[in-house]
């Protein structure tokens, strides 16, 4: 096949910054230059050969030398697919949830046409896309939405967990707003049964973004003095497991400062 050069975005602006600009003359040049008419700009393009399939994320920048307009070039991301192997190489070492959205879209509906997932839910699915994730979707292993959930699921420290993976997606697809399954790491680790906070998030779908963060809060501090964390607990026996635990933590926050002789004048108490 004859290779083809698709752009992703940024297509009109570099037709009119950058294609039409090097075609006038050196004066006009000049004149757009120092009159601050010229500007920097990102496009996204696409390039398809007999062998591999390139994405790549650029930014040009104007500069004027010696009389002369020129862009200077630089490749901020990009992806290659080698169409022989089934391989996809992600470049500068970053990972596919940062690239630019464009061409994560783009290299979705290319190599994983099963995957169409709308709006906040394609997001909450996107963030546990690793590398790895990304290449068994790429050659099959994985076809459906739970099957990244448990794969993901598969990685230290949700391994350990044992989540029910069915309800996760239902969370994923179903939640009000945007859902980070990362958020709850601390609220995992600290729970004696973790698919008890599973349950809770699927039973209050609509309301648990609220208590989030103070979920995740009090974990950290019943791990700090290795405690537990039940999320079935009421708002009065959560308000009574937090003194205790701010009481602990300055117990023995005075137990270390004595032993390693740090003094703490005016402390104050939790």
């Amino acid at each position: 096949m004859k290779d083809t050069i698709t752009f992703i975005t940024g297509k009109d602006t570099y037709d009119d910054m950058y294609s039409f600009m090097l075609e006038q003359s050196k004066e006009y040049q000049k004149f757009k230059f120092y009159t601050n008419k010229i500007y920097a700009f990102n496009y996204c393009n696409k390039k398809e050969t007999d062998t591999h399939i390139y994405w790549s994320n650029n930014h040009k920048k104007p500069m004027f030398e010696n009389n002369t307009l020129f862009f200077k070039h630089e490749t901020l991301e990009g992806a290659t697919f080698d169409k022989k192997t089934g391989k996809i190489k992600i470049w500068f070492g970053k990972q596919f949830q940062r690239m630019q959205p464009n061409i994560q879209d783009d290299i979705l509906k290319t190599l994983v046409p099963w995957y169409d997932i709308p709006g906040g839910c394609h997001q909450s699915y996107l963030d546990l896309m690793t590398k790895g994730i990304l290449q068994k979707m790429i050659s099959g292993k994985i076809t459906d939405t739970e099957s990244i959930i448990s794969q993901f699921c598969k990685y230290n420290p949700y391994k350990s967990f044992k989540l029910d993976t069915a309800k996760l997606d239902y969370i994923f697809k179903n939640s009000s707003s945007y859902f980070n399954l990362r958020q709850f790491k601390h609220t995992f680790l600290a729970s004696k049964f973790p698919n008890d906070v599973v349950n809770y998030l699927k039973n209050n779908i609509h309301t648990y973004y609220m208590h989030a963060s103070d979920f995740e809060n009090f974990s950290k501090a019943a791990l700090s003095v290795g405690k537990e964390f039940d999320i079935n607990w009421t708002q009065a026996e959560l308000n009574e497991k937090r003194e205790e635990l701010y009481r602990t933590q300055h117990e023995i926050d005075n137990i270390y400062s004595g032993v390693l002789g740090i003094r703490k004048d005016n402390d104050l108490p939790f």
